[in-house]
């Protein structure tokens, strides 16, 4: 039995998951720290400012943080309690970057176009975990949808229409717009499609073998 439940522990996709990231983590503070305070060139990390690191985590945190919802998520009462204050921390770090110029952090210079191509892949793919097992939506993420629908018009509209230069639309074609979007709703429908295809599948088996069900867990 304990040989049994060891074994099982030492098989389980999840802790071998939590200790590859754990592993990465430390290697990337490691590596980070080494570049910026001990001057170890070959990383290439100098020079990177927050923009650059922005670019590079975002992604991996929010598919990190979706295995954590999924099974949390009856909690949404203290993900609002984390998750707005870090919204609003981030977007009171970004109005203070740009107000007093602070060059490190390589926001100066950055325009509406720059901040799409950063956080709409994160942002879908997180919207899209908070979908994942709820038959359809909330009303009020329609009515939220039907509202992002209006100011992305207003602001398409602004930046080639009446030459609103901080948004940096101007000069953007077609082609652009496609390689900022297909990505970044293709992916996470394909992951949307998936969970709804696996989970028919098991109320599917569930519904066709009660008895066997059944019979397992008296068993057991």
């Amino acid at each position: 039995m304990l040989m049994d439940r060891s074994r099982a522990a030492r098989s389980d996709p999840r802790r071998t998951a939590l200790l590859v990231a754990v592993a990465v983590g430390v290697g990337l503070v490691v590596t980070a720290t080494g570049s910026y305070g001990m001057g170890w060139e070959w990383t290439g990390f100098r020079g990177n400012k927050v923009w650059d690191w922005l670019h590079l985590l975002l992604v991996p945190i929010v598919l990190g943080a979706q295995p954590l919802w999924i099974r949390t998520r009856h909690m949404h009462v203290r993900w609002r309690l984390v998750v707005l204050p870090l919204l609003a921390a981030l977007a009171t770090f970004i109005a203070l970057s740009y107000g007093f110029h602070w060059d490190w952090t390589g926001f100066e210079g950055k325009e509406l176009w720059d901040w799409l191509n950063l956080i709409v892949l994160p942002s879908v793919l997180g919207l899209s975990g908070l979908w994942l097992g709820r038959d359809a939506p909330p009303r009020h993420w329609r009515a939220t949808l039907a509202a992002v629908v209006v100011v992305f018009v207003i602001l398409v509209v602004g930046g080639y229409q009446l030459d609103w230069s901080w948004t940096g639309f101007q000069g953007n074609k077609l082609w652009d717009w496609l390689n900022l979007l297909v990505l970044p709703f293709a992916v996470p429908a394909a992951f949307i499609w998936i969970g709804f295809h696996l989970e028919d599948e098991r109320r599917e088996s569930r519904s066709e073998d009660p008895v066997g069900t059944e019979s397992g867990r008296t068993v057991a």
